[in-house]
């Protein structure tokens, strides 16, 4: 086990209320692997509609309240997240390593 390993195991154990598991989780891992030439980063997607999420967006009510709640005033398209993916895949983003992208509308923004 790397130096991080050992923090990583205990991360895995730990409760979800200790804070963001995922956010710490990503930041181990990158310091884990930057030495391996891996780079570990994440999409953060706001509201788009999936066969998981569907049952929501059949819900006129709801809908009309999350997209008040959007800067952008629209749900994410799935091909909004394929740039993105890109850029995180490519050679542009060759010195990011554990951060998280948001992809939105500008959600992320607000708080």
């Amino acid at each position: 086990k790397g130096k991080y390993g050992l923090l990583m195991a205990k991360l895995i154990r730990s409760p979800p209320s200790t804070g963001d598991v995922r956010g710490r989780a990503r930041r181990l891992l990158a310091m884990e692997w930057v030495g391996r030439d891996t780079r570990v980063n994440a999409l953060a997607p706001g509201y788009f509609r999936t066969a998981l999420t569907e049952a929501f967006y059949e819900n006129e009510a709801w809908q009309q309240d999350m997209l008040a709640k959007i800067p952008m005033r629209r749900f994410g398209a799935l091909d909004d997240l394929i740039g993105a993916a890109l850029y995180l895949c490519s050679d542009a983003s060759a010195s990011m390593t554990g951060v998280c992208l948001p992809v939105d509308g500008g959600t992320l923004a607000t708080l």
